[in-house]
């Protein structure tokens, strides 16, 4: 599970935090040089080589603003919850029932820097990657079967329509391949979930 844990961690990150935040730093100093690409452990190079030149473009920072923080409404919500509740509110029925699933099976208690829900896609990637490290298999399979994989193709395809910057949009591409690959390594059915958006 180790590749599933290295590329977790750099995919959650680049969806979870701001272009500019310090716990980027080094990611993007690897992907502008090109040695991420040798140690991504997945084959797609070429989606890397294409998230490195976007990276490159201005406006990549008003871009996540637009995308992931507001204050117009999202185009793309990153929350699992405004895909699996009819209501498509944050902080709904799904994210309550991913709620106890961490605390009570996998005794996980997050605290984030804000209040916010923990359904969003870049945390629960970066979450998939502590627990691939850790070696907890079963909370593997299962964060991903239940909780990820329902909406995320969903989510990645309207990130990949609206991104108003080509980061996004070849993330969202690199997203989409790399879950594809999670999935078959992992051997993962995803449950057959209702989506409302």
């Amino acid at each position: 599970m180790q590749s599933l844990a290295h590329s977790a961690r750099l995919l959650g990150a680049w969806f979870y935090y701001p272009p500019d935040a310090p716990a980027l730093e080094q990611l993007n100093q690897h992907l502008g040089d090109g040695s991420l690409a040798e140690a991504w452990p997945y084959d797609v190079g070429h989606w890397l080589t294409t998230l490195s030149e976007a990276y490159r473009q201005p406006l990549c920072e008003e871009a996540y603003q637009q995308l992931f923080v507001g204050p117009e409404a999202l185009a793309a919500p990153p929350w699992g919850s405004v895909y699996l509740d009819p209501e498509q509110v944050v902080f709904g029925d799904s994210h309550q029932t991913l709620k106890r699933f961490l605390e009570q099976e996998e005794g996980i208690s997050l605290a984030t820097a804000r209040r916010e829900p923990l359904d969003h896609f870049g945390l629960l990637v970066l979450l998939l990657g502590q627990l691939a490290m850790e070696g907890r298999e079963a909370g593997v399979d299962r964060l991903l079967g239940e909780f990820l994989l329902p909406w995320s193709g969903r989510y990645l395809e309207q990130l990949e329509e609206h991104a108003p910057h080509p980061f996004y949009r070849a993330l969202a591409q690199l997203g989409t391949i790399t879950l594809g690959q999670w999935q078959t390594e992992r051997g993962i059915t995803p449950q057959l979930l209702r989506l409302y958006r």
